[in-house]
């Protein structure tokens, strides 16, 4: 299976970097080493490298080497209330690189009456040509009818997206009933593809962030999100074979956040005023340096498409680990092949020898009364007529007085 890009803007050649004296930082370990880069991609990681002659070298003492941030939920190019969005793939991607996020997973949301894989083109050409990172795409599933999951299967197989979007909110544009989002939840689970939910219920939502280590960093901004949406380690590590999306990263530098320096087309940020600790010294995307000492290097149309395959490890490992453990399984038993004993039974009435037991590999079955068979007779006669009954007695205590016992024989 094969998904190729649609762009005829001629591909940038990557930098020949080596990267010295950086920490390398990834979500389960940090070590110090060198790093080389060519054709995009890491090409060796470690102590005293050989490398080619005549090429770039950035140094990185005091700082971290990073995996290229992974931002999950952009909306660059659907449009709002008729309105148009302030900041496309362009201005967006461009935005992106300067923060240090070196891949974006855009939605695609279908306007009414537009199909799904209509409007999945709509998003390549537009991002194709301008995106300056490269990029993904969820599918919004805004609206259900009967070839929806003719579609859904031709977006997984032959366009590379496995990640969909149902809503729960917006009742007279795109919310699903239960019903639906059931249905379109298995064919999503048959697709070996990924479910998101836009919950909404009007509550508040209270949200808070505590400090964190650069492992746990580096695995909330970069390698979570490239497991749970299938593309690591090309993205979301920094390893020799990943794709070279890296930030050289200063973790004593401040900045603070400022609609004036955004990067952006919109004209405030809702952080206005809020200092950061940490920075983005370098930014590398796909082997070329795109930021350096503040100045940005950014190409529109340099982005490239990355397609996802289906049953991320990430998310399909747990579910089928909860799918086995729901199964319901036989104890398998074997025939009884243990040493066999002999015992002692008590004695019968009337037989002074005790009787012998053994156990013979049979089990023995004690006579089970026929419930079918009654003990009552018309006659009057009863089938325990033959037990002798005890004289009954009755018991004499008026108020005040002596009891006294009077037989009734």
């Amino acid at each position: 299976m094969s998904f190729q890009g649609k762009k005829s803007i001629p591909r940038i050649t990557s930098d020949r970097l080596l990267i010295k004296g950086g920490k390398i930082v990834n979500d389960d370990q940090s070590f110090y080493a060198d790093l080389y880069v060519e054709d995009g991609l890491i090409k060796q990681i470690g102590e005293n490298l050989i490398v080619p002659g005549g090429i770039r070298t950035i140094d990185a003492h005091g700082l971290m080497v990073l995996p290229g941030g992974v931002d999950v939920h952009t909306r660059l190019q659907a449009p709002a209330l008729g309105m148009a969005p302030a900041d496309d793939f362009a201005q967006g991607t461009t935005a992106a690189l300067a923060g240090g996020t070196t891949t974006v997973l855009d939605h695609v949301f279908p306007d009414a009456g537009v199909s799904l894989l209509a409007a999945y083109e709509q998003w390549r050409e537009r991002a194709d040509a301008t995106a300056c990172c490269d990029y993904s795409l969820h599918m919004d599933v805004p609206r259900w009818h009967e070839s929806t999951k003719e579609e859904l299967e031709a977006l997984v197989k032959d366009k590379g997206v496995n990640s969909f979007l149902v809503f729960m909110a917006h009742r007279d544009r795109c919310q699903c009933s239960d019903g639906q989002m059931y249905e379109i939840f298995s064919i999503i689970r048959d697709l070996g593809a990924v479910a998101q939910v836009h919950a909404e219920n009007g509550d508040i939502v209270e949200e808070a962030s505590g400090k964190m280590d650069e492992n746990e960093f580096v695995a909330v901004t970069s390698t979570n999100a490239a497991k749970i949406f299938n593309f690591y380690p090309r993205k979301g590590r920094v390893a020799v074979g990943s794709d070279a999306d890296l930030v050289i990263w200063n973790p004593r530098a401040t900045r603070v956040i400022s609609a004036k320096t955004h990067n952006l087309n919109v004209e405030y940020n809702i952080l206005e005023g809020v200092e950061c600790r940490g920075a983005p010294v370098v930014v590398i995307s796909q082997g070329r340096v795109v930021l350096e000492s503040g100045a940005l290097l950014v190409t529109p149309g340099a982005g490239r498409f990355i397609p996802r395959k289906t049953f991320p490890d990430f998310v399909y490992k747990r579910i089928k680990a909860r799918n086995r453990l729901a199964e319901i399984h036989g104890v398998p038993r074997g025939l009884y092949d243990g040493p066999v004993h002999e015992g002692a039974l008590p004695a019968k009435p009337g037989s002074s020898a005790p009787a012998r037991a053994s156990c013979s590999g049979k089990i023995s079955v004690l006579p089970v009364r026929n419930l079918h068979q009654s003990g009552f007779s018309l006659s009057g006669s009863q089938a325990d007529d033959h037990i002798a009954r005890r004289t009954a007695q009755k018991i004499m205590a008026p108020p005040g007085g002596r009891s006294n016992i009077t037989s009734l024989s």
